[in-house]
């Protein structure tokens, strides 16, 4: 259950930063 949760909030992290990255460009 942590790790998946981890796993989840990671993911959740490395989306938020795609979507940063191309209101940027």
């Amino acid at each position: 259950a942590a790790s998946s949760q981890f796993a989840q909030r990671e993911f959740s992290f490395t989306l938020e930063n795609d979507v940063y990255r191309r209101y940027l460009s």
